[in-house]
């Protein structure tokens, strides 16, 4: 057994350690003497479920092109939420993780995170002095980004109070995009501010690409990320100057362009490098897949890291739900929701079919809509499905999916659980 699983069945959850209440979703109601659990016979479904071999394949396989590529990896924790999964990616090499929120940063450092990014504005004193109270409490590293002087002003006056510094990067954005200055000039007036300032530390640039969108949909947007992208490292190089830190942060990269990003890094010495995508992990079979044949592409023609790996990311979360009804022969109602599924980027595919324990050949079948409970299916080969009948679906945009589930499964055999993951939203 390699190091790598070792590290996460270390921090999995067996039913008998899992801090559930009675009645919640995913998890069964009766305990098993062997402890292993049949999704087609044993949990009340839907359940979601994460494939524990696939798991370990993405984490080993982005941990290495990081390693490869020089740069330094902080995940962005936003997209599981899940302590396990944070101190498998931290054992594992991770030089820390990326987070969104005050509360998602309290998860991090509970979790064992010795260095945590916070990728959005930290906004208005409860946050703030929830921030501090981590800086203090758990002395670790703690980077909050910020766009604006009212806010490094407050970070000021806070950190002042309690007699604490703060390490703050500055956050470099585009122009229709989100948050982020919109100059290089708005950029170093500001970092010069912080360094000025007694309790602030000028730490370096944030960014994030993936906000970059090309005028029209048959434009390539490649070009304006990668320029974007070398104009954030040339701006990060200028203000070493301005930093107390012997080797001042440049941080980018969300899940589509981290192999841009750490190209750019290249050869940068006199900085720390580090990419931050977060979906990798789970991945998915849509928006996530779409952009990662991207990357390979890119790796192939570019003779980059990725393409000097073995193999590729693989798509680790599915669900399993019931076909609750098919009132029309040409159509089937399936007890999988809004509240159980992301929708956002597209409805769930149906991958696979069983039928009293048994699995079948999967019949053409089309996702049309979904509610809060209920996922249309149009069946087009009519009198297919029956119900009782169970489908295993795949997603897209796993954040969301994770958002709706406290207790996800991890499949260890086909089709069945012996741990589960917690996930704090």
């Amino acid at each position: 057994m390699s190091e790598i699983k070792k590290n996460f069945d270390s921090y999995y959850h067996t039913l008998d350690t899992l801090p559930f209440e009675k009645g919640a979703k995913g998890v069964p109601f009766r305990t098993n003497p062997g402890g292993k659990y049949s999704l087609l016979t044993d949990i009340p479904l839907p359940a979601a479920v994460v494939s524990e071999t696939a798991i370990t394949h993405n984490a080993n396989w982005m941990q290495r092109f990081a390693n490869q590529s020089e740069v330094l990896l902080a995940p962005h924790g936003k997209t599981t939420m899940s302590p396990q999964l944070f101190k498998a990616q931290i054992a594992q090499g991770a030089w820390g993780l990326t987070l969104a929120t005050s509360a998602q940063a309290l998860v991090a450092a509970e979790a064992g995170a010795k260095r945590i990014i916070l990728a959005n504005q930290i906004v208005g004193s409860a946050n703030i002095n929830a921030v501090l109270d981590i800086i203090e409490h758990y002395r670790i590293e703690v980077y909050p980004c910020i766009d604006s002087q009212y806010l490094a002003e407050q970070w000021q006056a806070a950190a002042r109070s309690r007699n604490l510094e703060v390490t703050l990067l500055v956050e470099l954005g585009v122009d229709g995009g989100r948050c982020g200055c919109r100059t290089h000039d708005q950029v170093q007036t500001l970092a010069q501010y912080i360094a000025r300032s007694s309790h602030l530390q000028f730490a370096g640039i944030e960014f994030y690409e993936g906000v970059i969108h090309a005028e029209h949909e048959s434009d390539d947007v490649e070009p304006a990320v990668r320029e974007f992208v070398s104009g954030a490292v040339a701006l990060a190089e200028s203000l070493i100057p301005l930093s107390a830190l012997d080797k001042p942060i440049v941080t980018g990269a969300g899940s589509a362009w981290y192999d841009v990003v750490a190209e750019a890094f290249t050869g940068k010495t006199r900085l720390t490098t580090i990419i931050r995508p977060g979906c990798y992990l789970i991945h998915d079979d849509g928006i996530y897949l779409e952009a990662q044949n991207a990357v390979m592409e890119r790796a192939q023609r570019d003779s980059s890291a990725a393409c000097r790996l073995d193999g590729d990311l693989i798509s680790a979360l599915t669900l399993y739900a019931h076909v609750i009804s098919v009132p029309e022969k040409d159509k089937a109602i399936i007890g999988l929701g809004k509240r159980d599924v992301a929708f956002d980027a597209g409805l769930p595919k149906a991958i696979r079919l069983y039928r009293d324990g048994q699995l079948l050949p999967l019949p053409e079948l089309t996702s049309t809509d979904i509610m809060d409970q209920h996922l249309f299916l149009e069946v087009m080969q009519k009198d297919t499905l029956q119900v009782g009948d169970i489908l295993v679906f795949s997603t897209s945009h796993p954040c969301l999916t994770f958002d709706k589930w406290r207790y996800i499964g991890v499949e260890t055999e086909p089709d069945t659980i012996t741990k589960w993951i917690t996930t704090h939203f």
